[in-house]
C-alpha cells in the first residue's frame, strides 16, 4: 500500500483491456501486456489500487463483431479480475452531482453529495434502465425462431402439423414450457431465461415484462454478463447512433474552428479563450435543465445560478472543466496549421468521451496522440496520464513506490 493507504485510481482505455484480452489469447505482440496484467492483477487483489470502467468500455464491448468474438470473452475477463465490478457512472450523473455540489457552495446550503458520488457498481455506469424499451421478443419474431431452429429438425412427417399449431397461442405457450433449458437458452442468448419466463415475455402485460427483465440486471455479478444481456437489450445498440451525432457536431466545431484559420498569417494563433467561453456556454446550455430543477428546489432564481456558473467557467464542475480543457486542445491541434494537422477520426469520439472521467483517477491510459491533447487536462487535477499497461506499471514504482 501506499504511503497515504489510500489505493490508487486507476482508468485503463479501452484499447489497454483490449491488448489485455490479446494478450492472454496469445497473442504475441501483446505479450508484454499480458505480463503487466499479471503485475496490476496482483496490485489490485492486495487493494494496493483500484480499476473502473464505465460505459464506454460496455460500448466497446459491444462492436466486436463474429470475426473477433474469441476475443470478446479475455476482453471482459480483464475487466472483471481488475475491476471487480467497480465503475464510474453514467457521466450525466456525475454533472448534477457537481452541480448540486457546486451551487450549494455558492449559494451556502449543505452538500448533497458524498465525497465518493463518481463511484459505483456494475450497473451504476448507465442510467436508470428502460425496461419497458425490451421489444425485440415478439411472437412473430419467436414464430421465425422455432421454424428455424426447431420444426426443421424434427422429422418431416411431423414438421407440418407443427407448422399449423404455430399460430396458436396456446400451442406456443405449451411448445415453450416444455423445451429443454439448452434450446431456450440458444433461442435468446444472454437472457437466461426459463421456458415459463420466455412465455411470460412473449404472452404477459409490460409490467411483467419489465420485471422479469428488472431481476435479470439485478442479479448480474460480472461484467461480462452485462455484455451477454446488452447484446440483446435495445437501448445499449442505440448508443452507436448517438455517438455519430456527437462526432459530426464535433467536426463541424473543428471546420470552423480551421475556417479561422489565417495560412498567410505565420503568427496565427487560435482565440483558445473564445473557443473556451463558447464551449462553457453550450454546457451550461446543456445542463440546464437540471440546474433548473435545482432552483426551483431551493428558491434560487435560475439567472442567478447560470451567472455563477458562468462567472466559475465551470471550473467547479469537474468533469465539465476537464471536457472543455481537452477539447479547446483537441481543436488546436486541428487548426490546419502544416504542422500541426490531423484529420479527425470517428474513433476519437470514445476519447473524447472517457474524459469526463479523468479528474477521479490517479492514473489515466490513453494512446500517444490523446496523452499530448490531455496533458492540460491531467495538469488541473495532478492526474497522471500514460500510453499502455507497461506505462502504469512503470508510473506506480517510480511516483508511487507500490512494486
Amino acid at each position: 500500500m501506499n504511503a497515504t493507504e489510500q489505493p490508487i485510481r486507476i482508468y485503463l482505455d479501452q484499447k489497454d483491456f483490449s491488448r489485455i484480452g490479446k494478450g492472454l489469447a496469445g497473442n504475441p505482440q501483446c505479450a508484454a501486456d499480458a505480463r503487466a496484467y499479471e503485475r496490476l492483477l496482483r496490485l489490485a487483489e492486495s487493494g494496493a489500487v483500484r480499476f473502473f470502467f464505465s460505459w464506454c468500455h460496455v460500448f466497446e464491448a459491444l462492436r466486436y463483431d463474429k470475426e473477433k468474438v474469441s476475443l470478446l470473452k479475455p476482453y471482459c475477463s480483464a475487466v472483471d479480475s481488475l475491476c471487480q465490478g467497480r465503475c464510474l457512472r453514467w457521466p450525466p450523473e456525475i454533472m448534477e452531482a457537481e452541480v448540486d455540489r457546486f451551487l450549494a457552495n455558492e449559494f451556502g446550503l449543505p452538500s448533497p453529495y458524498l465525497d465518493d458520488y463518481p463511484y459505483g457498481r456494475l450497473l451504476d455506469h448507465l442510467p436508470p434502465i428502460p425496461y419497458d424499451a425490451f421489444d425485440t421478443i415478439s411472437v412473430e419474431h419467436l414464430r421465425a425462431i422455432l421454424r428455424k431452429d426447431v420444426i426443421s429438425k424434427l422429422p418431416a412427417h411431423k414438421q407440418k402439423a407443427a407448422e399449423r399449431k404455430l399460430y396458436s397461442d396456446r400451442f406456443m405457450k405449451t411448445f415453450l414450457m416444455n423445451l429443454p433449458p439448452e434450446t431456450i437458452s440458444s433461442l435468446l442468448p444472454g437472457m437466461s431465461l426459463t421456458g415459463e419466463e420466455v412465455v411470460d415475455m412473449v404472452f404477459g402485460d409490460a409490467e411483467l415484462r419489465n420485471r422479469i427483465l428488472q431481476s435479470k440486471f439485478e442479479a448480474l455479478g460480472s461484467f461480462l454478463e452485462m455484455i451477454r444481456l446488452s447484446v440483446v437489450f435495445p437501448p445499449f445498440k442505440k448508443l452507436g447512433t448517438r455517438q455519430v451525432d456527437r462526432f459530426l457536431s464535433i467536426k463541424q466545431l473543428i471546420k470552423l474552428q480551421q475556417g479561422r484559420f489565417d495560412p498567410q498569417d505565420p503568427n496565427w494563433n487560435m482565440d483558445s479563450s473564445r473557443l473556451r467561453q463558447d464551449l462553457v456556454g453550450n454546457f451550461i446550455d446543456y445542463i440546464d435543465g437540471h440546474t433548473s430543477a435545482f432552483c426551483k428546489k431551493h428558491g434560487i432564481k435560475l439567472d442567478d445560478a447560470r451567472n455563477r456558473l458562468n462567472q466559475n467557467r465551470l471550473e467547479g464542475v469537474p468533469s465539465l472543466q476537464a471536457a472543455i480543457t481537452f477539447q479547446v486542445e483537441y481543436y488546436r491541434h486541428h487548426r490546419g496549421k502544416a504542422d500541426r494537422s490531423r484529420t479527425p477520426a470517428q474513433s476519437d469520439l470514445m476519447d473524447l468521451q472517457h474524459i469526463f472521467f479523468l479528474p477521479y483517477v490517479d492514473i489515466y491510459t490513453t494512446d500517444a496522440f490523446f496523452a499530448e491533447v490531455a496533458r492540460n487536462a491531467a495538469r488541473v487535477f495532478q492526474t497522471h496520464v500514460v500510453k499502455n499497461t507497461t506505462g502504469v506499471v512503470g508510473l506506480l514504482e517510480t511516483e508511487f513506490g507500490i512494486h
